[in-house]
């Protein structure tokens, strides 16, 4: 029972690596026109791995490649957009 515990409190620990960890939207045009960031997602174990980034808005944000899988040690980027369009 306490060995099945573990596993799933193992489950639970983010191991993919975020480059930059951060992503801050600011401009003196934002909210007049569309800006943009690049995350580096990248897989440092031996096991491929499924992820899915969900936003707060979908309005509000769009997300290229929303969902993957990563092969060990592989590296993609995703890009992110800040839309003008929300008000």
């Amino acid at each position: 029972m306490a060995e099945k515990k573990k596993e799933e409190k193992d489950s639970e620990v983010f191991v993919l690596k975020l480059n930059p960890e951060t992503i801050l939207f600011s401009s003196s045009s934002l909210g007049d026109e569309t800006t943009s960031a690049t995350l580096k997602l990248t897989n440092p174990t031996k096991e491929k791995i499924a992820f899915k980034i969900k936003c707060t808005s979908n309005e509000m944000f769009k997300i290229k490649v929303p969902v993957g899988l990563l092969k060990p040690d592989e590296i993609t980027e995703i890009a992110v957009w800040s839309s003008h369009l929300c008000t």
